[in-house]
C-alpha cells in the first residue's frame, strides 16, 4: 500500500512538474519523430535531429496567432573518451526564450553565457565544476532543482555553444549543424490568448506537413499521460481494496486460530477476577503491538520496493516521476501504518469478544 501511494503520488507530482515547465502550447518537430520528442521530454533519452531548414519562416504563415516562439537545438553526446558520459545536450537562443531561460535564471541569479553550462539535477557535476564534451570542457555555471522530466538528465547551454560542440564533434560525428549553425531541432510556440491550441495543431498540420513538418500540441501531450495516470490509478486502487480485505480476512482467521488453542488460558484468568471487558483489552493490546510491528516491518519493505519499482513501472508507462517531499512521505506513511492497525484491531475484535465472554465451567471442562 505504501508502495503503490508513493508511485502515485510521485507520478502526480511529476505530471504536474511537467505541466509547470512546458510553457509552449505548441511544439513543432521534424515530422515523424515525434515518439523521440517524447521520450527527450520525459526521460532525456539523448537525441539529434533537425528541423527542414525553412521551419521558422513556414511558421510565420500562422503570425497572427502566434504570440512568441522560440528554436531549440538538441545533440546527443557519446559514451566515450570525449564526453564525460551520454547526455542530451540542449541549445536555447537566449533572445527569444521564454520557456528555459526563466528557471535557468533563478538557478543562476545570472545570464548563461557562451562556454557556460547547466545540468539537471541527475548529471554528475556540481556548480562551479567542469563537464567535458567532445574534448572541450565547459564550466557547470548551475544545476536545476529535481524536475522528475527529461530535463534531470540533461545539459543547457546557449545556442552558440551548442553550435561550437557540434564543430568539436565533427571528428566523430558528421553532424550538419557543424557547417550550417542556422539549423534548429525544434520550435516552441505560445499562442495568443483565446486561441484553440488543439484545433490550431491541426489546422497547421494539415498545413505544414507536406513540409516536413510535425505540430504537437503540449495540452494533449498532458492529457495523455493523465489518461495513463487515472487508468494505472483505478488499476491500483481495486488491487489494493483487494488486498486489503484478503488482509483482513485473513488476520481475523488467524487470530480466531490463535484465540481458540488459549481459551484455556483466558478461563483461568477469568477465575482469578478478571472481566470479560479486561480480557478483550489485554487481547486487542496484543493485537495492537503485533500490527505495530508488522506495519512498521512492512512499511520498510515497501519504501524499498517503491525504490526500486516505482521509476521502472513510470518509465514502463512513459510518465514522469518526481518523489513527493518528505512531509508528504511521513504523512503517507502515517497513514499506511494507523490503517493497517486499524486493520488488525478490528479483525481481531469479534474473536476477542467471543473468547473473553465464553463460558468458564464449559470451557476448562472441555480441556
Amino acid at each position: 500500500m505504501f508502495a503503490g501511494s508513493v508511485a502515485f503520488f510521485a507520478m502526480s507530482d511529476g505530471m504536474k512538474s511537467v505541466s509547470d515547465r512546458l510553457g509552449a502550447d505548441l511544439i513543432v518537430v521534424p515530422m515523424d519523430y515525434t515518439a523521440k520528442v517524447e521520450n527527450l521530454l520525459l526521460t532525456g533519452a539523448p537525441s539529434t535531429f533537425f528541423l527542414p531548414k525553412d521551419a521558422e519562416e513556414q511558421l510565420k504563415r500562422f503570425s497572427d496567432v502566434i504570440e512568441a516562439s522560440t528554436p531549440q537545438v538538441f545533440l546527443a553526446t557519446l559514451s566515450a573518451s570525449c564526453c564525460a558520459s551520454p547526455l542530451q545536450l540542449m541549445g536555447i537562443d537566449s533572445k527569444t526564450d521564454f520557456l528555459i531561460k526563466p528557471w535557468l535564471v533563478s538557478s543562476t541569479s545570472r545570464e548563461l553565457e557562451d562556454g557556460q553550462i547547466i545540468v539537471g539535477n541527475n548529471v554528475n557535476a556540481e556548480t562551479g565544476g567542469t563537464l567535458k564534451f567532445f574534448n572541450r570542457p565547459y564550466t557547470v555555471a548551475g544545476k536545476l532543482a529535481k524536475t522528475g522530466m527529461g530535463f534531470d538528465d540533461s545539459v543547457f547551454m546557449t545556442r552558440n555553444t551548442l553550435c561550437q560542440a557540434a564543430v568539436d564533434a565533427s571528428f566523430l560525428l558528421n553532424s550538419p549543424l557543424a557547417k550550417d549553425k542556422s539549423l534548429v531541432s525544434a520550435v516552441m510556440v505560445r499562442l495568443k490568448p483565446g486561441q484553440d491550441a488543439a484545433d490550431l495543431a491541426m489546422d497547421m498540420n494539415r498545413a505544414l506537413n507536406r513540409g516536413g513538418l510535425y505540430i504537437m500540441c503540449s495540452h494533449s501531450f498532458i492529457n495523455g499521460m493523465s489518461v495513463t495516470l487515472r487508468g494505472a490509478a483505478k488499476f491500483a486502487l481495486w488491487g489494493g481494496a483487494i488486498l486489503w480485505l484478503l488482509a483482513a480476512c485473513v488476520i481475523s482467521l488467524l487470530f480466531s486460530v490463535s484465540l481458540n488453542e488459549r481459551r484455556s488460558e483466558m478461563a483461568m484468568l477469568r477465575t482469578v477476577g478478571a472481566s470479560s471487558s479486561q480480557l478483550t483489552c489485554m487481547i486487542l493490546d496484543e493485537v495492537l503491538i503485533l500490527c505495530l510491528e508488522g506495519a512498521v516491518l512492512g512499511l520498510l519493505l515497501g519504501a524499498f520496493a517503491a525504490t526500486l519499482s516505482a521509476p521502472r513501472a513510470a518509465e514502463a508507462l512513459k510518465l514522469p516521476f518526481l518523489l513527493p517531499q518528505l512531509s508528504v512521505l511521513l504523512l503517507i506513511a502515517g497513514a499506511t501504518v494507523l490503517l493497517s492497525v486499524l486493520t488488525g484491531l478490528l479483525a481481531a475484535y469479534r474473536a476477542a469478544r467471543r473468547v473473553s465472554k465464553a463460558d468458564i465451567y464449559s470451557t476448562l471442562r472441555g480441556n
